[in-house]
């Protein structure tokens, strides 16, 4: 006689699945291209109906959602809650369930010490990385209240109990771990936020599989592979930082001073191939006491190439001031500085199927469309077909600095490939490439 398989395990062997496709997905994606792209009705249905429409625009509290991604929403919730109705008969089965379900989503979020990093790994974007650690984040605290909620109708609540004690302190920890992922928390004091979310969700493991009744099963092996992904993606970053800076240090210099921002200039000890989106994460141990332990990213604004093998000689990357590290950087009295150099990071976009673009944007926002800029300029040098490229740039009275840095870079282009219109506050550089 066969045994029910578990729903929960059901649902552990869809979650492997979906997480072995996003580690492959570079191939699925290389196939989908193979047969849809780059044109025909099935590639224009699939983007028309499926991935570019918006049920809804960005809102104050949440950004857009688009088919695709409220589809994936939908089923994450319809699978959990199925999975916590499925075959429970009774409050002891329910909190077990909603226990499990919230040990697996939290365990899920301390693969990665880096979101960046993962996103390189998983090869996916940064926002959407980030929107899957936050889903997934949600969840798991949601399931931990379930927990909770049944275990008080259940038992009665006693500090003086071992595993109880361990569960509160679980719970204490996934609140303070969603108060620090607050957006204004995190604008205000991004380096201790940032640190503070790794060392506490790394306790709140650790805790969690004390909080277990049985710690070598299911859901404590969930805890411990977890702990050991994240201390392997972390050896594996210092691995790739080491590479990255063997050669010795690269010292940036303080190139302009800017009233809002903070603009660096140096020339890598290893160079590489710099594609538009990408990013770095710079350490500047001479910033301020501990700045060793401070990592914080900055945009790539413009870069050199080497005539031979086009790889990058010298780079100027961007960060806004706010608070913390930006502005004790910005007031520094030093002008020059060794960097520990962190990347690069970020997925380039494909844009070799399209010879004509149009760019927005306001204020420092330039910042992410310069490079693109220029990786266009640069192809269309080397043969690629570019037809036309329209920047659209407002910049308010008190970014007037942004517009005379931004175009001082764009001057760069030919005269007779560039027409700059001014209106009011609002300039518009329009570059038309034939």
């Amino acid at each position: 006689m066969h045994l029910p398989l578990n729903v929960f395990v059901l649902y552990l062997y869809i979650v492997a699945a979906l997480a072995t496709l996003l580690i492959f997905k570079s191939c699925l994606v290389a196939a989908l291209k193979f047969l849809l792209y780059p044109s025909g009705p099935a590639a224009d249905f699939v983007s028309r109906h499926i991935l570019l429409p918006h049920l809804f625009r960005r809102r104050s509290l949440w950004g857009p959602m688009t088919r695709i991604r409220a589809f994936l929403h939908a089923a994450h919730l319809a699978a959990t809650f199925a999975c916590n109705i499925i075959g429970v008969e009774d409050i002891s089965t329910a909190r077990s369930r909603a226990g499990s379900l919230a040990t697996l989503h939290i365990a899920s979020l301390a693969v990665f010490s880096q979101l960046t990093f993962g996103a390189a790994l998983l090869n996916i974007s940064l926002p959407t990385q980030q929107h899957l650690h936050a889903s997934v984040g949600v969840m798991g605290v949601f399931q931990s209240l379930l927990h909770v909620i049944f275990a008080l109708q259940a038992i009665s609540f006693d500090l003086r109990v071992t595993i109880q004690r361990y569960g509160f302190a679980a719970i204490i920890s996934v609140g303070v771990l969603s108060f620090l992922v607050l957006p204004w928390i995190r604008r205000r004091a991004y380096e201790f936020s940032t640190n503070m979310h790794i060392c506490l969700g790394l306790a709140t493991i650790v805790v969690l599989w004390l909080h277990l009744r049985n710690r070598f099963h299911l859901d404590g092996y969930l805890l411990i592979g977890s702990i050991g992904l994240f201390f392997t993606t972390t050896l594996i970053r210092i691995a790739y930082q080491i590479y990255r800076n063997w050669r010795g240090l690269a010292v940036a210099e303080k190139t302009k001073k800017l009233e809002g921002a903070v603009m660096l200039s140096f020339s890598p000890t290893r160079p590489w191939k710099i594609r538009a989106g990408q990013y770095l994460y710079l350490r500047i141990p001479a910033v301020r006491l501990f700045s060793f332990a401070e990592s914080h990213p900055m945009n790539i604004l413009w870069w050199e190439e080497s005539n031979t093998d086009r790889k990058t000689n010298h780079i100027t990357v961007l960060a806004k001031v706010d608070t913390g590290f930006t502005r004790r950087l910005d007031s520094c009295q030093y002008n020059s500085f060794r960097i520990i150099l962190d990347g690069p990071y970020g997925k380039p976009k494909d844009t070799d199927h399209y010879d004509s673009f149009v760019f927005i944007a306001t204020g420092i926002g330039i910042s992410a469309q310069l490079a693109y800029l220029k990786e266009l300029i640069m192809g269309r040098d080397r043969g690629q077909r570019l037809r036309r490229v329209c920047l659209i740039w407002q910049v308010d009275e008190e970014d007037q600095i942004w517009y005379s840095v931004g175009l001082c870079i764009l001057m760069q282009i030919p005269q007779k490939e560039r027409r700059v219109e001014k209106e009011d506050e609002v300039f518009n550089t329009m570059e038309n490439l034939t």
